[in-house]
């Protein structure tokens, strides 16, 4: 990740104009960083964790009913309880942008 952050992956509708899902990964301050999944253009569940930036690291996210649970270097790090989560049935346009939220969302890595 660089300074800046972005989306890891996006899944936007048709027009590029909105995040059905996605994983945005923003600084958060000089030490820390935020990672949030992104539904509906809306941070359902966000983590704090340490700076990682210009450093491969392994996280991962689970789901499982209402909790969502954050995985950091291959520890179990936090769960969140979300209130409720949208149905995850997807358009035929929708698109898969890598690194990127699309041209006109941008906000991808560098």
């Amino acid at each position: 990740m660089d300074k800046r952050g972005g989306y890891l992956f996006a899944a936007v509708n048709a027009y590029d104009s909105a995040v059905d899902i996605g994983l945005l990964i923003e600084p958060a301050g000089t030490k820390q960083t935020n990672i949030s999944l992104i539904v509906r253009s809306v941070a359902i569940v966000s983590f704090l964790v340490e700076d990682f930036s210009q450093q491969w690291t392994q996280f991962a996210l689970e789901v499982i009913d209402q909790t969502v649970t954050f995985y950091f270097k291959c520890r179990r790090f936090a769960s969140r309880q979300v209130t409720t989560l949208p149905d995850f049935s997807f358009d035929e346009a929708e698109k898969l942008y890598i690194a990127s939220a699309g041209p006109i969302i941008d906000n991808g890595f560098e």
